[in-house]
C-alpha cells in the first residue's frame, strides 16, 4: 500500500541521513534511503505535515502536526511538544539563524516565531499560514504564504526576522516556497512563480 509522503528533510551535516514525515509518523534512514526506521516516540499525532532540521545542530529536528510543533534533540529518536500546541495543523516550518535557532511555524492561526529553539512562541503575522521559507544567505529574511477564509492573500516578506512584514504583491494560494540565492520560488495550485 502506498502512503503519501508529506515532507522530506536531509541532514545538512550528514547527507546520507534522511527523514520523511507522513500519516504514520517520522521515519529515518542513515544510508541514503535504502533502509528506514520509525522515529515517532513522543508524537501525540502521527500525521506529520512538515519536517525541518536545524542547520547548525542536525540533532535538533522540528515536526509540524495537527497537535502543534514537536522537537527532537536526539536526531529523531524521541520527540516532545515544543510549546506551540494548536487546534489546527502546522503546514509550514522554517529554521533561521542563531544559537538557539529561530524557528517559524505556519499554522491555521497565523505565523508564529520562537527565538529560543522552540521553547516559547509569539505570533508575528495573522492569517492562515500555508508555507514558509528562510533565505540561506540572509537568515533574517523570511517568506510566508497566507490565506484567509479559504481565499489566498499572497506571499509576505520580512527582512528583520519576523518583526515587520511587507506584501510582495503575489496574490495566489501558495503551497510551498523555496529560496535559492536571490530567487524566490512560490508554488501554487496551478503555477510556479519566481
Amino acid at each position: 500500500t502506498a502512503i503519501r509522503v508529506n515532507s522530506v528533510a536531509i541532514d545538512p551535516i550528514h547527507p546520507a541521513t534522511v527523514y520523511v514525515g507522513n500519516l504514520n509518523g517520522v521515519f529515518k534512514s542513515t544510508d541514503g534511503g535504502s533502509h528506514w526506521t520509525p522515529r515517532s516516540n513522543g508524537l501525540t499525532n502521527l500525521a506529520v505535515e512538515v519536517l525541518v532540521i536545524d542547520p547548525k545542530n542536525s540533532n535538533n529536528i522540528y515536526a509540524g502536526t495537527a497537535d502543534g510543533v514537536f522537537k527532537s534533540t536526539d536526531g529523531g529518536t524521541t520527540w516532545a511538544a515544543s510549546g506551540l500546541e494548536l487546534g489546527g495543523q502546522v503546514l509550514g516550518l522554517a529554521v533561521g539563524d542563531g544559537v538557539p535557532a529561530a524557528v517559524y511555524a505556519a499554522t491555521q492561526s497565523g505565523i508564529f516565531r520562537s527565538r529560543d529553539g522552540g521553547q516559547s512562541w509569539d505570533q508575528v503575522l495573522q492569517g492562515w499560514g500555508t508555507a514558509l521559507a528562510v533565505s540561506p544567505q540572509a537568515p533574517a529574511t523570511i517568506y510566508a504564504g497566507l490565506s484567509t477564509n479559504g481565499f489566498p492573500i499572497g506571499v509576505f516578506k520580512s527582512v528583520d526576522g519576523g518583526d515587520t512584514w511587507t506584501d510582495t504583491g503575489l496574490m495566489d494560494g501558495v503551497l510551498a516556497i523555496a529560496v535559492s540565492g536571490s530567487t524566490v520560488y512560490a508554488a501554487a495550485d496551478n503555477a510556479v512563480y519566481s
